[in-house]
């Protein structure tokens, strides 16, 4: 049978060969497996963060606690080591002159890589009659 334009029903179907399907196929495992490495990095890095943000957290209130107390009451020269959420805080104030106290504070914190260490150092204001 022949249509208008001369082709006949036989003859070249169209499709995909075999080696075509491996191709893809291959192709596509690739991807995924690539998709796969990433994500783990990616589910890593993002439990790094967040132990670090508990870290910030943690240092904040720990100033913000200081803040609130009388100058006279916060001991001088004096390490004070604290844990919490598995953050060890050593804390230490010093008499920065001028009704001021500086504060030093060294954060260690254990991730899946190592321990990470920062110190965070502030200056707090004595307010009169505190």
């Amino acid at each position: 049978m022949k249509f208008k334009h001369g082709r006949s029903t036989e003859g070249a179907r169209g499709g995909f060969t075999i080696i075509e399907m491996l191709v893809a196929i291959t192709i596509a495992t690739v991807g995924l497996l690539a998709l796969i490495a990433c994500s783990n990095y990616l589910l890593r890095s993002l439990d790094g963060a967040s132990r670090d943000t508990v870290a910030a957290v943690s240092a904040q209130s720990g100033l913000e606690e200081l803040a609130g107390s009388a100058c006279a009451s916060l001991p001088l020269n004096t390490v004070t080591v604290t844990t919490s959420r598995g953050i060890t805080r050593r804390t230490r104030i010093l008499d920065n002159g001028n009704d001021t106290r500086a504060v030093l504070d060294s954060l260690s914190w254990t991730t899946r890589i190592g321990t990470r260490r920062t110190v965070v150092a502030s200056i707090l204001p004595c307010r009169p009659g505190a």
